[in-house]
This record gives structure tokens, sequence and C-alpha cells, in this order.
């Protein structure tokens, strides 16, 4: 009988102790699910900001190509005026130099 409880308390004690291997195994995996879910986390929001980021610069160039284009279009205009006044200008000239050959005559 004492054999037989001896064997009993080993029996327990290995299934106490592979209750606890398992137990710790469950541990594990769920401490490892949760690093790798913190992991796809950070690279989410990693990614996010980096879209984020992106897309500001994105933004800012369309800004800067928005502004230049206005500015081009500002300097043709004053180019443009700048020639119709540089026309007047002559036409004028002419004009007068016609009246002055006219009045010699």
């Amino acid at each position: 009988m004492k054999i037989w409880l001896n064997n009993l308390r080993q029996l327990e004690l290995k299934k106490k102790a592979q209750k606890e291997e398992e137990l710790n195994e469950r541990l594990w995996m769920l401490e490892q699910a949760a690093l790798e879910e913190k992991a796809e986390r950070e690279a989410a929001e990693r990614r996010h900001k980096d879209l984020t980021q992106w897309q500001k610069e994105q933004a800012a160039l369309l800004e800067e190509r928005r502004q230049l284009k206005k500015l081009e279009l500002a300097e043709k205009e004053e180019e443009q005026r700048m020639e119709e006044l540089r026309q007047q200008a002559e036409d004028e000239a002419i004009a007068e130099e016609r009246r002055r050959i006219l009045e010699q005559s």
C-alpha cells in the first residue's frame, strides 16, 4: 500500500508538473501573441505616419506649383501689358511723326 501511495503521489506530482508546463507554455504563447500584435500595431502606426507625412509633402509641392504657376501667369500678364504699352508708345510716335511730316508738306 505504501508503494501504491508513493506511485499515486508521483503520478499527482507528474500531472501537476505537466499542468504547470502547459500553463507556462500558454503564457509564453500569449506573451508572444501580444508582442506580435504590438509590433504589428507599431508598424501600422509608422506606415500611417509615413503616409501622412508623404501626403503633407505632396500637398506642399502642389501648393508650391500653384504659386509658381500664379507667379508665371502674373509675369506673363505684366510682360503683355508692357508690350502693349511699348506698342502704344510706338504707334503714338509714328502718328506724331506722320503729323509732323504732314505739317511740313
